[in-house]
């Protein structure tokens, strides 16, 4: 016959086996609830990728160069050859004012060249004097140089090809010289636009990276999804102490005229290549209102929330510059579903 102490602990033993059989019970049956309850998700294997840096800015169109053409002396406009929106060459004749001055300077002219070439033929001879001479050549070049502003300011030409894009007074009308603050009034406005300016102005921190001949690429609304092509024709050496900008010039040809003096343009600056680790857009997550943002890796089978700062938008994608790093696997698809310690799955294939 078991004697009591023997079926005591007998019994004790069959009881903890029953203890320890029920808890290996429910921990099978809570990691199979957890496996159940799993968020299915999709990751990427984050690596380095090169990336075209590019500096975002803005400008206005100006045109290559600019000219309010107008007379130095005041006058009657006799006739203007051209309109606004034609295109002229360098040197063409564009308005005549009243020659009336004109003649007489060139009658004083003639006669000044024909006394002086008299007496230079005559001093030859010993016939005059040297004194003579000299006071014919001086008044013989005055003349001349009379003669001479006079025309250039009663036949008003082209100083470079471009085109007319303002005509502010009309044929008859008197054109008055005054001088001022704002300037000299002017009879047309002409401009060459086959290649224009934008004038950028680039933070100090990034000024280190531009340099010249770098390529820039134009956008403007009056023309949507159409790219101009540019580039950097000059830095200023001095910073603008207020901005703490420097001004920098970019180029773009325009040989159709598309791009007008006045437009807003969007500059892209291509300033140089390096590495960095790019996400899909729509991994990372921002807090609404603030300037935080996460991504969800997989560690295990855990979903772990990791907070990140970004950098450039390319394309689809944006640079991570700091949270994670190359061999993290970050969810693409799903994440908006979990949280910090989310049991999850990857259905997908990393890539």
């Amino acid at each position: 016959m078991m004697k009591k102490n023997q079926f005591w602990n007998y019994g004790g033993a069959v009881v903890l086996l029953l203890i320890v059989g029920i808890a290996v019970g429910c921990k099978g049956k809570k990691n199979v609830s957890e496996q159940t309850n799993a968020i299915p998700v999709e990751v990427t294997v984050a690596t380095a990728s090169p990336i075209e840096r590019v500096i975002e800015l803005s400008g206005t169109i100006d045109p290559m160069a600019k000219s309010n053409l107008g007379s130095q002396i005041s006058g009657r406009v006799d006739k203007i050859y051209v309109k606004e929106g034609d295109h002229v060459t360098e040197g063409q004749l564009l308005v005549q004012m009243n020659d009336a001055q004109l003649t007489q300077a060139k009658v004083q002219y003639e006669l000044a060249d024909l006394n002086y070439k008299r007496l230079l033929a005559l001093s030859k001879e010993g016939a005059v004097s040297q004194q003579q001479l000299d006071q014919a050549k001086t008044a013989y070049e005055a003349a001349k140089s009379s003669y001479e502003l006079l025309l250039t300011n009663t036949q008003l030409r082209a100083p470079f090809s471009g085109v007319v894009t303002a005509k502010l007074l009309n044929e008859g009308e008197i054109f008055a010289l005054f001088p001022g603050a704002a300037g000299s009034p002017a009879i047309l406005t002409l401009m060459n636009i086959s290649t224009v300016k934008i004038m950028v102005n680039v933070p100090e921190k990034d000024v280190p990276r531009v340099k010249l001949g770098q390529r820039a690429v134009i956008r403007v609304d009056t023309y949507p999804g159409k790219l101009f092509e540019g580039k950097v024709t000059r830095i200023d050496p001095a910073l603008n102490p207020v901005t703490h900008t420097f001004l920098v010039e970019i180029r773009v040809p325009n040989p159709r005229s598309e791009l007008r003096p006045g437009m807003y343009a969007k500059v892209n600056l291509f300033v140089g290549k390096s590495s960095g680790i790019l996400l899909p857009i729509d991994a990372v997550i921002k807090v609404p209102g603030s300037n935080i943002q996460y991504v969800y890796t997989v560690e295990g089978a855990l979903a772990r929330r990791r907070e990140v700062t970004t950098g450039q938008i390319v394309g689809s994608t944006v640079e991570v510059t700091s949270g994670i790093k190359v061999g993290d696997e970050v969810v693409t698809v799903g994440q908006t579903r979990l949280k910090d310690g989310s049991h999850v799955t990857i259905a997908n294939s990393i890539q």
